[in-house]
């Protein structure tokens, strides 16, 4: 059966500005479309190319548009879009446009008939990054999110600074970057974005909004190189394509995540491609995700000392004495060397042996997955044991596995208590910050008591909700110069979101209080996190939902491929990954990102309350550092019946974090 794949390949050498001129950008698209079809049977009327002269600004636009209306693509097909030409970068025209950039620049892909000198109009413009993000939202409602874009391009012409005429750096280098001038503008008409209606689905009190530019949900993008390195090509042909399909040819495309195929790459000279995207932990062209909510961190020999190992995860990643691990020769955790146990923390690394002194080999490479948190993420439980007596006495028994229940059992003071209501079983919280504003119990209200496995998975979510919420750093002052604003956004130009006029910073008293009536449309709401320090950091949002222990991402998240190999069920964010942790930093120095408008990439978020609430409190959790964390094992979804197999979850370098409780309350009384 063929393949039913369809592709837009683009390839760009030949430019009306003949100073832009590239050698190998059509080379690799007819590289890639030979690929397509001699390696994975894909019919030649299922892709659309686009070379040179035919990849104008209005030519791309309208075939990425058509992939969305075309009777022909299911929406089970894979899609692809594939670019190869330059790029460049441009100061926004809209003042109130915020961008993170360290040059407040937002970026572009350079069609046929781009002008340098820029226009008043649509005429000879780029293509811009928010353009393509609206478009491929677009496509993934009316098809599905299996789209891949791939793009063999920078944002720079920075090699010109060599001395050297236009975008080469010698005979043998070309750069895929162009230089603007500096009063080169952007109409302000190009950042109007279609505005695409979403499901509307809640998953919980925090959720996408469908007024925002498409999130990092809606596709996964491969690229050649992070902000501010050169894409550059060799001997007629892309060194990241010519790569990337070396490695799918050598290794199968049915094998390899698009997350293991940037970690495989080989090492690229001024490059260090990126993967972006949600779904970077799916099968390439397939929405088939490998295995579940595994997080795996490499571990080393500890200075060439028998049976010492060094892990790489440290507290910051919430790693503690006496956490267990097990160690695997391969990336898929199937062969087991053995176990380690955690002896002494760091920042961002441990210092394991062997666990119950059984020692072993370790080969090289190994990978180590948590099995065991160790006890600083134990809760506290009370049950009612006069009308839970079964319940009690089976969570108290002794076992081969009770020594690792995430859980002391307690009669004062308790994190949660387990009461008898209406017959079934509740889970009371007692969070004071919960309990002041009202909220106090969680959301599982048709959990019988006879579910003793099902309250274990619980109780186990719970541990690992709460020792995350309460995760800190004992030797950072960094929270002193990160801030977080919250505004209610309101739209603008054609459906641009930005702060409402005269809007004030919600958070007071390191609070956030959300008022909703039943009357209320939707109302949207976005971040702005401001780094006042010296230093450029990584940060990463989380969204801990109090009433189902649900932890959800922003779009603002880096994973790094560095720290760990993570597959995950489901994920609201937009993860980056890059061989040997080389990722951008989101949150440069003295600079600002915002989520929800601007250039953030993130979706704005809608707060509600469930059915029959009054009250709900979530907290969202910041974290920060200088060294990039993988904090992407953090995720949990809401604790089902039907569960996997699979567990929860010395350097000049810091880290830290901070949570700001959001309260979303129905009708406020006088009495709050």
């Amino acid at each position: 059966m063929k393949c039913r794949l369809f592709a837009l390949i683009i390839g760009i050498d030949v430019f009306q500005d003949t100073s832009f001129k590239l050698c190998g950008a059509v080379n690799d698209a007819n590289a890639v479309e030979d690929f397509l079809i001699s390696e994975l049977d894909v019919s030649k009327h299922r892709i659309v190319n686009l070379r040179n002269n035919a990849a104008t600004r209005k030519a791309i636009l309208a075939a990425m548009e058509s992939l969305a209306e075309n009777q022909e693509i299911y929406p089970t097909d894979p899609l692809l879009i594939y670019y190869a030409g330059h790029g460049a970068e441009a100061l926004p025209p809209d003042a109130q446009w915020e961008t993170s950039s360290p040059n407040g620049m937002i970026q572009m892909l350079v069609p046929h008939d781009f002008i340098r000198r820029g226009s008043s109009d649509e005429r000879g413009q780029g293509i811009l990054d928010i353009e393509i993000s609206q478009i491929l939202h677009h496509i993934s409602t009316k098809k599905s999110d299996n789209i891949t874009v791939i793009v063999d391009c920078c944002h720079s012409g920075s090699a010109t600074r060599n001395g050297n005429p236009e975008n080469t750096i010698d005979d043998t280098v070309v750069v895929r970057g162009i230089e603007l001038p500096p009063g080169y503008t952007i109409p302000a008409s190009l950042l109007s974005m279609k505005v695409q209606e979403g499901s509307g689905r809640r998953v919980s009190s925090s959720r996408a909004g469908p007024m925002t530019r498409g999130s990092m949900s809606s596709h996964v993008l491969l690229a050649a190189c992070k902000q501010g390195e050169l894409a550059v090509e060799r001997k007629h042909r892309g060194a990241f394509t010519a790569a990337l399909l070396t490695l799918f040819k050598r290794a199968g495309i049915e094998k390899l995540t698009y997350r293991d195929a940037v970690m495989r790459l080989p090492n690229l000279s001024m490059q260090n491609p990126q993967c972006e995207g949600v779904n970077q932990n799916r099968i390439l062209f397939d929405c088939k995700v490998r295995s579940h909510l595994r997080t795996l961190f490499p571990i080393y020999p500890a200075n060439e000392k028998a049976n010492e190992y060094t892990l790489n995860a440290g507290e910051a990643r919430g790693v503690t004495k006496g956490a267990v691990f097990n160690v695997y020769s391969d990336t898929l955790a199937t062969v087991l060397v053995g176990s380690v146990i955690v002896v002494e923390t760091h920042n961002f690394t441990s210092h394991c042996s062997p666990y119950k002194n059984r020692p072993f080999a370790l080969p090289q490479p190994a990978y180590a997955e948590q099995i065991w948190l160790g006890d600083w993420a134990n809760i506290r439980i009370s049950i009612q044991s006069d009308a839970l007596h079964a319940l009690h006495t089976a969570l108290s028994e002794d076992g081969p596995n009770s020594s690792k229940r995430p859980f002391h059992m307690v009669e004062d003071d308790p994190d949660i208590g387990i009461t008898k209501h209406g017959g079934r079983v509740r889970f009371d919280i007692k969070d004071p910050i919960c309990c002041h504003y009202g909220l106090t119990h969680m959301s599982f209200n048709d959990v019988e008591p006879n579910e003793v496995a099902y309250i274990l998975y619980i109780l186990k979510s719970a541990s690992h909700f709460y020792g995350y919420l309460r995760h800190s750093s004992k030797n950072s002052d960094l929270t002193e110069k990160v801030h977080v604003e919250c505004f209610e956004l309101e739209s603008y130009g054609s459906g641009l979101l930005r702060p409402k006029r005269g809007g004030q910073n919600l958070i007071t008293h390191k609070t956030i209080f959300i008022d909703r009536s039943d009357t209320d449309s939707q109302r949207l709401w976005g971040y702005k996190i401001t780094n006042d320090s010296e230093k450029n950091l990584h940060v990463a949002l989380f969204y801990f939902d109090a009433s189902n222990l649900q932890i959800r991402e922003f779009d603002i998240i880096i994973s790094s491929a560095e720290c760990s190999q993570h597959w995950a069920v489901e994920q609201y964010s937009l993860p980056v990954t890059a061989a040997r942790g080389n990722v951008d930093f989101s949150l440069p120095a003295k600079r600002s990102l915002t989520i929800g408008y601007g250039d953030g990439g993130g979706a704005a978020r809608d707060y509600y309350l469930r059915r029959n609430q009054n009250v709900d409190v979530g907290f969202l959790k910041l974290y920060f550092s200088t060294t990039f964390i993988d904090y992407s094992g953090l995720i949990q979804d809401e604790p089902q019946r039907v569960r996997a197999d699979a567990p929860v979850m010395v350097t000049n370098d810091f880290w830290d974090a901070m949570t700001i409780p959001v309260i979303i309350r129905r009708q406020p009384s006088a009495n709050w």
